[in-house]
C-alpha cells in the first residue's frame, strides 16, 4: 500500500456519527471495492468520510489491487461526486471514455501508479489519456507513474491546470517539448523523468519561482542551459541528467540559485570548463559532473569538497584537479591530477589518466619474491661453489686444531 497524496484530506475527526451514503456504497461495490461495514468509523488508510450528517460521503478514496476484471465506469463515478482525493496503486482496471464533470471540478488530487489502462499479463498497456487527465482542471498535486500516457506533448494536459503545484509523470513515455508557458505560477515541484521529452530547456521556465525541485532525468532534451535557470532561486534539486544537452554550464545562473542542495548534470554533452561559481553555494550537498566533455582545471579546494557528501566527475577525459589545493585524492576520484600546464596527468603517452589512488604498475623491483629470483639467477652456481669451499674449509680447521691439542697434552 502507499500513502495517501500529498494533497489529500485530513483524516475525519469521529464529530459525526453519519453512515456512508448508500448510492456510494453501491459504486464502491460496482467497483469491486471491499467495503467495510462502516467506512466512516474510525481511521481507514483507503477510504477518508466528510463530517455530514446523517449521511456522509467520501472525501478521499484510494483504490489499490484491483482485480483484473474491474472497470472504472462513468456511472460508478457519477456516484463518487465530491471526492477531493482520489489514487489508484496497482489497480489494472480501464478507464471510462470520461470523467463526471462533477468529479472532474472536486478532485485537488489525483495519484495514478501501476493502474489505469495497464492491462494483466505481458499485454501491452493501452494507456492512459491525455485528453482525460487534461479535464482535472482544479487538480493541485497531480502524480503519474509507470503508466503509459497518450498525449502529444505535457501542454495537452496541464493547459488548464492553473491551480497546480506538484506535478509527476514519470516513467509514461511522455512526448513532445515542455511547454513554453506554464499555466500555473505556483508550482513547487516538477517530476518528468524517464519519458521521451525532447526539445530545449524553454527559457520561461525561469518564471515558476517557486519551484523548489525540478528532475527531467532521462529525457531526449537538447540545446544549452538556458540563463534563466538563474531566476529559480528556491529551486533545492536540479536533475538535468541523461539527456543530451551541450554548451558550457552557466556560471552565473548557478550561481543565483543559492538554496540549491542537489545538482545532477551526468551524461550529457556539456563542454567548457567548471564555473567556479559552484563553491559559493553554500548548500550543496551532492553534484554529480560525469559523462561530460568537460575541461580544463576543476576550481575546488579541499574546503569545499569535503562539504559534499558526494562528488562524481569522471568520464571528462580533458578534466584534471590541481594537487596543491586538493589534498586528499579521495575527494576527487575518477579525476586525474594536472600537470604544470593544467593538463590531465596521464599513465604515460596514450594511456589513460590515472584514476586518484591509482598507482602505474611496477616495472622494475615488484616484490622480494622477484628479486630473490634475480639473485638466484645472477649468483646462484657462484654462491653453492663458495659455500662448499666453506664448509671444507672449516672441517680442515677443525682436524688441525684437534691434532695440535692432542700433541701439546
Amino acid at each position: 500500500p502507499v500513502s495517501s497524496p500529498a494533497m489529500a484530506p485530513k483524516p475525519s475527526t469521529g464529530l459525526s456519527n453519519g453512515t456512508l451514503d448508500p448510492s456510494q456504497v453501491a459504486a464502491l461495490q460496482a467497483l469491486k471495492v471491499p467495503v467495510p461495514s462502516n467506512p466512516c468509523a474510525g481511521s481507514h488508510s483507503t477510504m477518508i468520510c466528510d463530517e455530514g450528517s446523517p449521511v456522509r460521503r467520501l472525501i478521499f478514496l484510494q483504490l489499490q489491487y484491483c482485480p483484473v476484471d474491474a472497470l472504472l465506469s462513468e456511472e460508478a463515478l457519477k456516484n463518487l461526486t465530491g471526492l477531493q482525493a482520489l489514487s489508484f496503486f496497482d489497480c489494472p482496471m480501464k478507464p471510462s471514455a470520461s470523467l463526471p464533470p462533477d468529479m472532474a471540478n472536486s478532485l485537488t488530487s489525483f495519484s495514478c501508479v501501476s493502474s489505469l489502462g495497464r492491462t494483466s499479463g505481458f499485454e501491452e498497456m493501452a494507456g492512459l489519456s491525455g485528453v482525460w487527465l487534461g479535464k482535472l482542471h482544479k487538480v493541485e498535486d497531480l502524480t503519474v507513474m509507470d503508466v503509459l500516457v497518450n498525449a502529444s506533448s505535457l501542454s495537452v494536459i496541464v493547459a488548464n491546470m492553473t491551480r497546480l503545484r506538484e506535478l509527476k509523470i514519470s516513467n509514461s513515455s511522455l512526448k513532445g517539448e515542455l511547454p513554453k508557458t506554464w499555466p500555473a505560477k505556483n508550482l513547487t515541484s516538477i517530476d518528468l523523468s524517464l519519458n521521451a521529452i525532447q526539445g530545449p530547456l524553454p527559457s520561461l521556465l525561469g518564471e515558476l519561482e517557486q519551484l523548489q525541485s525540478l528532475e527531467l532525468t532521462g529525457n531526449n532534451l537538447t540545446g544549452h542551459l538556458p540563463d534563466s535557470l538563474g531566476k529559480l532561486r528556491s529551486l533545492q534539486r536540479l536533475s538535468l541528467s541523461s539527456n543530451a544537452l551541450t554548451g558550457a554550464i552557466p556560471g552565473a545562473a548557478i550561481e543565483n540559485m543559492t538554496t540549491l542542495t542537489y545538482l545532477d548534470l551526468s551524461n550529457n554533452a556539456l563542454n567548457g570548463s567548471v564555473p567556479a561559481s559552484i563553491t559559493k553555494l553554500r548548500d550543496l550537498r551532492y553534484l554529480d559532473l560525469r559523462n561530460n566533455k568537460l575541461r580544463g582545471i576543476l576550481p575546488f579546494n579541499s574546503s569545499f569538497l569535503s562539504r559534499l557528501n558526494s562528488f562524481k566527475a569522471s568520464g571528462n577525459p580533458s578534466l584534471c584537479y590541481n594537487s596543491s589545493i586538493v589534498t586528499s585524492t579521495r575527494l576527487v576520484v575518477g579525476v586525474p591530477a594536472c600537470d604544470d600546464a593544467g593538463k590531465p596527468i596521464t599513465s604515460g603517452g596514450e594511456g589513460p589518466a590515472l584514476s586518484p589512488g591509482e598507482e602505474l604498475a611496477p616495472t622494475a623491483e615488484p616484490d622480494a619474491q622477484n628479486s630473490q629470483s634475480r639473485r638466484g639467477k645472477r649468483h646462484g652456481p657462484k654462491t653453492i661453489v663458495w659455500a662448499v669451499a666453506t664448509a671444507l674449509g672449516a672441517i680442515f680447521l677443525f682436524i688441525a686444531l684437534i691434532v695440535v691439542f692432542s700433541k701439546w697434552c
